[in-house]
Protein backbone atom coordinates (compact mmCIF):
# COMPACT_ATOMS: atom_id res chain seq x y z
CA UNK A 1 0.00 0.00 0.00
CA UNK A 2 1.58 3.46 -1.00
CA UNK A 3 1.17 7.09 1.07
CA UNK A 4 -1.84 7.94 -1.23
CA UNK A 5 -3.97 4.61 -0.42
CA UNK A 6 -3.73 5.91 3.13
CA UNK A 7 -5.07 9.23 2.39
CA UNK A 8 -7.58 11.05 4.52
CA UNK A 9 -10.57 12.77 2.17
CA UNK A 10 -11.78 16.77 2.70
CA UNK A 11 -14.08 19.15 1.60
CA UNK A 12 -12.52 22.43 0.94
CA UNK A 13 -14.51 23.87 3.37
CA UNK A 14 -13.21 21.34 5.74
CA UNK A 15 -9.74 22.62 4.73
CA UNK A 16 -10.95 26.56 4.96
CA UNK A 17 -12.08 25.79 8.58
CA UNK A 18 -8.60 24.06 9.79
CA UNK A 19 -6.93 27.07 7.53
CA UNK A 20 -9.07 29.45 10.27
CA UNK A 21 -8.03 27.59 13.08
CA UNK A 22 -4.18 28.15 12.68
CA UNK A 23 -3.33 24.51 10.82
CA UNK A 24 -0.92 25.75 7.99
CA UNK A 25 0.48 21.78 7.20
CA UNK A 26 -1.80 19.23 5.29
CA UNK A 27 -0.25 16.09 4.43
CA UNK A 28 -1.22 13.03 2.84
CA UNK A 29 -5.03 13.64 2.02
CA UNK A 30 -7.26 14.05 -0.64
CA UNK A 31 -8.94 17.69 -1.35
CA UNK A 32 -12.66 16.45 -3.35
CA UNK A 33 -13.14 19.88 -5.22
CA UNK A 34 -11.35 23.24 -5.62
CA UNK A 35 -10.12 25.12 -2.55
CA UNK A 36 -10.03 29.24 -2.92
CA UNK A 37 -7.04 30.97 -0.22
CA UNK A 38 -7.83 34.54 -1.87
CA UNK A 39 -7.00 37.68 -0.75
CA UNK A 40 -5.69 36.14 2.65
CA UNK A 41 -2.66 36.41 5.13
CA UNK A 42 -0.19 33.62 5.76
CA UNK A 43 2.58 35.41 8.52
CA UNK A 44 4.48 31.18 7.99
CA UNK A 45 4.83 28.91 5.34
CA UNK A 46 2.00 26.75 4.33
CA UNK A 47 2.34 22.95 3.44
CA UNK A 48 0.52 20.80 1.20
CA UNK A 49 2.62 17.95 1.16
CA UNK A 50 1.58 14.93 -0.69
CA UNK A 51 -1.98 16.35 -0.88
CA UNK A 52 -4.03 15.24 -4.23
CA UNK A 53 -6.61 18.52 -5.19
CA UNK A 54 -9.74 16.66 -7.13
CA UNK A 55 -10.12 20.40 -8.43
CA UNK A 56 -8.07 23.93 -8.25
CA UNK A 57 -5.51 25.56 -6.37
CA UNK A 58 -6.44 29.24 -6.25
CA UNK A 59 -4.20 31.46 -3.71
CA UNK A 60 -4.68 34.44 -6.23
CA UNK A 61 -4.23 37.88 -4.37
CA UNK A 62 -2.63 35.83 -0.93
CA UNK A 63 0.43 37.16 0.82
CA UNK A 64 2.80 34.42 2.12
CA UNK A 65 5.21 35.69 4.06
CA UNK A 66 7.23 32.64 3.97
CA UNK A 67 7.54 29.21 2.02
CA UNK A 68 4.65 27.88 -0.15
CA UNK A 69 5.44 23.65 -0.29
CA UNK A 70 3.35 21.85 -3.04
CA UNK A 71 6.35 18.43 -2.87
CA UNK A 72 4.55 15.92 -4.09
CA UNK A 73 0.82 17.33 -4.92
CA UNK A 74 -1.64 16.28 -7.53
CA UNK A 75 -3.55 19.36 -8.45
CA UNK A 76 -6.11 17.75 -11.15
CA UNK A 77 -6.79 21.19 -12.47
CA UNK A 78 -5.66 24.40 -12.08
CA UNK A 79 -2.77 26.31 -9.74
CA UNK A 80 -3.64 30.19 -9.79
CA UNK A 81 -1.14 32.11 -8.21
CA UNK A 82 -2.11 35.41 -10.18
CA UNK A 83 -0.59 38.67 -7.92
CA UNK A 84 0.47 36.26 -5.18
CA UNK A 85 3.03 37.63 -2.56
CA UNK A 86 5.32 34.72 -1.79
CA UNK A 87 8.37 36.14 0.61
CA UNK A 88 10.55 33.08 0.14
CA UNK A 89 10.35 29.93 -1.89
CA UNK A 90 7.96 27.93 -3.57
CA UNK A 91 8.09 24.01 -3.58
CA UNK A 92 6.62 22.05 -6.78
CA UNK A 93 8.76 19.33 -6.67
CA UNK A 94 6.95 16.34 -8.19
CA UNK A 95 3.99 18.55 -8.51
CA UNK A 96 1.62 17.06 -11.25
CA UNK A 97 -0.37 20.30 -12.34
CA UNK A 98 -3.56 19.05 -14.89
CA UNK A 99 -4.84 22.43 -16.29
CA UNK A 100 -3.03 25.71 -16.18
CA UNK A 101 -0.37 27.14 -14.28
CA UNK A 102 -0.54 30.96 -13.61
CA UNK A 103 2.73 32.03 -12.14
CA UNK A 104 1.98 35.93 -12.56
CA UNK A 105 3.11 36.76 -9.12
CA UNK A 106 2.98 40.28 -7.87
CA UNK A 107 5.83 39.44 -5.57
CA UNK A 108 8.43 36.91 -5.36
CA UNK A 109 9.11 33.98 -5.15
CA UNK A 110 12.35 34.16 -4.64
CA UNK A 111 13.64 30.66 -6.08
CA UNK A 112 11.31 27.84 -7.18
CA UNK A 113 12.06 24.56 -6.52
CA UNK A 114 11.67 21.89 -9.16
CA UNK A 115 12.67 18.33 -10.78
CA UNK A 116 13.37 17.92 -14.11
CA UNK A 117 10.31 17.18 -15.54
CA UNK A 118 8.53 20.53 -14.46
CA UNK A 119 11.29 22.70 -15.24
CA UNK A 120 10.49 23.80 -18.46
CA UNK A 121 6.73 24.63 -18.17
CA UNK A 122 7.38 26.65 -14.63
CA UNK A 123 10.27 28.37 -16.23
CA UNK A 124 7.55 29.48 -19.33
CA UNK A 125 5.18 30.52 -16.75
CA UNK A 126 7.46 32.35 -14.34
CA UNK A 127 10.98 33.05 -16.76
CA UNK A 128 12.27 35.52 -14.39
CA UNK A 129 12.33 33.43 -11.27
CA UNK A 130 15.49 31.53 -10.56
CA UNK A 131 14.61 27.54 -11.09
CA UNK A 132 16.67 24.86 -8.27
CA UNK A 133 16.50 21.39 -10.14
CA UNK A 134 16.09 18.91 -7.40
CA UNK A 135 17.42 15.86 -8.60
CA UNK A 136 16.31 13.36 -5.55
CA UNK A 137 13.57 12.50 -3.51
Amino acid sequence: MNERDQETVFSPQEVQGEIQKGKRVFQNITIEGSLYLRNTTFKTSLYFRNTTFKGSLDFRNTTIERNLDLKDTIIERDLDLKNTIIERDLYLERTTIGGNLDLSTKKGPRKIYVNLEQAQLVHRAAPTVPLVLVTKK
